[in-house]
């Protein structure tokens, strides 16, 4: 049986996302959903990942788009705990987010730690 053909849909989501004329919350929520597809329907993580990343130097204080980007990591077939912690880390690490969201990424970073954490050093 051949593999549906998904280009048509991938390239109206792709001309919807780099279109300047498409408002930057709606460029993201077009993004968010591309990523979803290529990493639910396409099993393309790695593409899903750049979709996201892509996304986030465009609307680079978006907390969806870094929630996305954790929970990517956090979903992936085989558990990664440094690749859920780099995901944290980068939500962290952005200098767009204000004190009040990094706060609520540390406090997920804490509880993901308390709950999946495989080194005590890391808390």
């Amino acid at each position: 049986r051949a593999a549906p053909d998904y280009s048509s849909v991938i390239s109206r989501f792709e001309r919807l996302i780099q279109d300047p004329q498409t408002p930057r919350r709606l460029a993201t929520f077009y993004a968010l959903k591309l990523a979803r597809f290529h990493a639910k329907t396409r099993n393309d993580r790695k593409l899903a990942e750049k979709i996201l990343l892509d996304a986030l130097t465009r609307d680079k204080d978006s907390t969806q788009l870094y929630l996305a980007l954790i929970d990517l990591a956090y979903s992936a077939p085989t558990f990664d705990e440094n690749a859920v912690l780099s995901a944290i880390d980068y939500a962290l690490d952005s200098e767009h987010l204000s004190d009040e969201e990094k706060l609520r990424f540390s406090q997920r970073k804490l509880d993901f730690l308390e709950d999946l954490g495989t080194d005590i050093q890391k808390l």
